[in-house]
């Protein structure tokens, strides 16, 4: 099973509708992206690789499995219009490796709810 495929599992396993993964460690490990900005945004049917300009050619060769996103505005704003266009509701995060002020940002600009996971990361990291 891959990478990738465990990490659903456990999101399935949690009851969320996807997950995000913010740490550059855990998101080099389920993408295989080493870039220094970007944020992974997973489902059951979707896996987006949400990433600024510069590293668009590099996430496109180093993460296939995913669909890479550029954003244009800021990453918070990227991943609340990604949310709501896969219609997200229960969104898990990595509650060991985000800050209270992302969590905050997040928290205010996503019409979901975030949901800290029941499995550890190191199920799937």
């Amino acid at each position: 099973m891959s990478k990738l495929e465990n990490l659903r599992k456990s999101v399935m396993s949690d009851e969320l509708d996807g997950i995000l993964i913010m740490s550059p460690k855990n998101r080099r490990y389920v993408s295989g992206f080493t870039g220094s900005s970007g944020v992974l945004l997973v489902t059951s049917g979707e896996a987006l690789l949400i990433t600024d300009f510069r590293y668009i050619a590099q996430a496109n060769e180093q993460a296939s499995d995913f669909e890479v996103v550029e954003h244009k505005n800021p990453m918070v704003k990227e991943v609340a219009n990604q949310v709501e266009r896969l219609g997200l509701e229960r969104i898990g995060f990595e509650k060991d490796h985000v800050t209270y002020s992302v969590y905050e940002q997040y928290r205010k600009e996503l019409k979901a709810n975030l949901v800290p996971p029941q499995v550890s990361s190191k199920s799937y990291a």
